[in-house]
């Protein structure tokens, strides 16, 4: 067995937020995976985001519209 570790970057968030939303984000993050790394940015704070969820228990729907309003505004939509 391997330890499965992602390096996410920037457009990489961008690119999964515009092809299925804050949720598929959320699945890159979490979803079969040990260890996340991040480049500056977009894909650090997210990744912050997700983790304090955790920690201050956050529901799923606040989890998404708080990555959704994040994305949304780097992309300046």
């Amino acid at each position: 067995m391997g330890y499965h570790k992602r390096h996410i970057t920037n457009e990489q968030v961008k690119d999964l937020y515009l092809k299925g939303g804050s949720q598929m984000v959320i699945d890159r993050y979490t979803t079969g995976v040990e260890s996340v790394s991040t480049e500056p940015g977009l894909s650090l704070i997210i990744s912050n985001m997700i983790n304090d969820s955790e920690d201050t228990l956050l529901t799923e729907v606040d989890l998404n519209k708080a990555i959704n309003d994040r994305i949304r505004l780097e992309l300046g939509i």
